[in-house]
Parts: C-alpha cells; sequence; structure tokens
C-alpha cells in the first residue's frame, strides 16, 4: 500500500513538471547515462577489442571444416595483437601441405594472435593422414607458439583456450633475437634436434619514419 502510494506521488509529481522540464531532464540524464558508457567502454577496453573468424579449405586428410575465432585489436593494443592476413595466408599453406600434419614438430616465431598456430594444431588433431603421403600412423604434430610481447601472449594464451585447442599447442615466450641465449632457452622449450619447421609471418618490421635506418625505433607504424 505504501509503495503505491509512492508511487502514484512520483506520477502526480511527473505531470506537475512542464513538457520542456520533462524533455530537459530527459536529455540530461540520457546524455549522463551516454557518457558512462563511453567511460566503461574505455575503461574495459571493450571497443579497442573484436573477434575475428576465418574458415579454411582443408585437404581430405582432415575430416572437418577448419574454423579459427580469434580476439584481435582493433586500435592501438601493439602488433603482436593485429590479425594480419599474412597469418591466415601460412595456415593456408601449412595445411594445404607445407607442414606435414603428423611426424612433425613446427616452430612458429612472433606466433601474434595464434591463427596459425591455433588453425595448424587443429588441422593435425583431426588428421588422418600425413599431409596426404598415406597413412595415419604417427603421432601428429606438435606446435609450439612464441612471442616476446606481453599483451600478444596473453591474448595468445585466451585465443588458444576460446578455440579449445589440443595439448599439441604450447605457448611460450621466445626471443629469437636473444642471440645464445635464445639457443638455450629454445633447448629448455623443446628439442631443437626434433624440430622439422620453424616458420613466421610478419615478424620483420620498420617503424615509419625510421627511413629503414632505425631513426625512429620507437614508431608505432610499419612501412
Amino acid at each position: 500500500r505504501t509503495t503505491a502510494t509512492a508511487a502514484t506521488g512520483v506520477r502526480m509529481a511527473a505531470r506537475a513538471v512542464p513538457k520542456r522540464h520533462r524533455a530537459a531532464a530527459l536529455a540530461y540524464f540520457g546524455g549522463l547515462a551516454t557518457a558512462t558508457a563511453i567511460a566503461l567502454d574505455e575503461w574495459l577496453d571493450l571497443r579497442k577489442w573484436r573477434t575475428v573468424r576465418h574458415v579454411l579449405t582443408t585437404p581430405v586428410s582432415v575430416d572437418m571444416k577448419l574454423h579459427t575465432r580469434v580476439r584481435a585489436a582493433e586500435g592501438e593494443a601493439g602488433q603482436g595483437c593485429v590479425d594480419w592476413p599474412a597469418g591466415r595466408v601460412l595456415l593456408q599453406w601449412a595445411v594445404d601441405g607445407g607442414v606435414p600434419l603428423r611426424h612433425g614438430s613446427v616452430l612458429e616465431v612472433g606466433a601474434g594472435v595464434g591463427v596459425t598456430s591455433i588453425g595448424l594444431a587443429l588441422a593435425a588433431s583431426c588428421s588422418s593422414d600425413a599431409g596426404g603421403g598415406g597413412g595415419s600412423d604417427g603421432d601428429p604434430t606438435r606446435v609450439l607458439a612464441t612471442d616476446v610481447c606481453d599483451s600478444a601472449l596473453a591474448n595468445l594464451h585466451r585465443n588458444a583456450a576460446e578455440n579449445e585447442a589440443p595439448a599439441l599447442l604450447r605457448v611460450e615466450r621466445w626471443d629469437a633475437a636473444g642471440g645464445t641465449e635464445a639457443v638455450r632457452r629454445l633447448s629448455r622449450l623443446v628439442d631443437p634436434r626434433t624440430l622439422t619447421h620453424v616458420i613466421g609471418a610478419d615478424i620483420v618490421s620498420v617503424p615509419i619514419g625510421s627511413g629503414g635506418g632505425g631513426g625512429n625505433a620507437g614508431g608505432d607504424g610499419l612501412e
């Protein structure tokens, strides 16, 4: 009863306010809600990311359509978080026979969002043939996806989980430019003698404005 009385009082008060004032109030609170939504959006980084889906044609050895779904940067979240076209091209080449889906051990340098490594691991797990070469004997190819950027690695782990990537895929930090330390680090991640393929796409960039000579090492773009 008390609630009903209060609601009636609110309605009467609203009717007592002139229409132009009601319109102004609605505009004010609407604008406030919009500003709040934008602030939350920026805080949560919602607009800086997008989900990208890819469907690849696969050889007869893979009894499935190969679908990948990755979270990629919409804005300036780092080059390693961008869905570069070269990664999709590399994956298509790999599943078309460039990389055997069995008996293989693959290292991807600069895996980024993980399109290539995730797709290759999914294809290997579903393969019934060694890249079309006959027979289904042998273990499926294993993939080691590496990167050096913190944001890229975090996103790569997330994408691997989102795609339910099989245990054939591992994600690790590794800097190929680390000299002798890089060699020692790699030997702790995988036996280099077992590697059959080392792959990578868009792993070398030149900052815009550097003129190719490294004068603007802090640049964010590419030439």
